[in-house]
């Protein structure tokens, strides 16, 4: 891990984008990768949950590796370096990447998180399947669906996180840089 990650631009992934729709600023996209694929240490502009649909894969998220299987559902904060290996059965992965705004919006209610949080059960892998199923079946009403649960799966992430500290956000980043000096 000694290269510099690759950026990779808003709807862009190392698989190949077979779907892709764009709503209300969200990009949603049904992203195939071949099997045995190593995926090279990249960022992405956007903030996004994946959704793996079929397959596997592993993948480095800061100083910890996750195995994903089929219905697991992981949120990455824009700019988190990672890299990963795919299955020897390839992979099919349904993306809903934030616009930056969305991304605003949630952080005046709280901090958005700063690093990768993955789900294999529970509410935000029910919220996936429904996103993906109104990407596949749209209807008049989809693309309000799709923008209400994933501001769900939003509220959860700062639902799930420990209450805020109520130092300003520049003290606490003082803070934590005298810590880890």
């Amino acid at each position: 891990m000694d290269n510099e990650p690759v950026p990779l631009e808003p709807g862009h992934f190392y698989g190949i984008n077979r779907t892709e729709r764009r709503t209300g600023g969200l990009i949603l996209s049904e992203t195939h990768y071949r099997p045995n694929l190593r995926v090279p240490q990249h960022i992405h502009q956007r903030a996004y949950f994946g959704f793996l649909l079929d397959g596997g894969y592993w993948e480095q998220l800061g100083r910890r590796g996750v195995t994903f299987a089929p219905l697991s559902v992981v949120f990455h904060p824009p700019r988190e370096v990672r890299c990963g290996h795919i299955s020897d059965r390839g992979t099919r992965l349904f993306h809903m990447e934030l616009p930056d705004a969305c991304r605003e919006r949630v952080r005046e209610l709280g901090p958005v998180p700063d690093g990768a949080h993955d789900h294999h059960r529970g509410p935000r892998v029910a919220h996936a399947r429904t996103l993906y199923r109104e990407f596949r079946q749209p209807d008049a009403a989809s693309d309000m669906v799709i923008e209400g649960v994933v501001l769900e799966m939003l509220a959860g992430l700062l639902r799930a996180r420990p209450a805020r500290d109520p130092a300003p956000v520049w003290l606490r980043r003082a803070r934590d840089s005298l810590h880890d000096r």
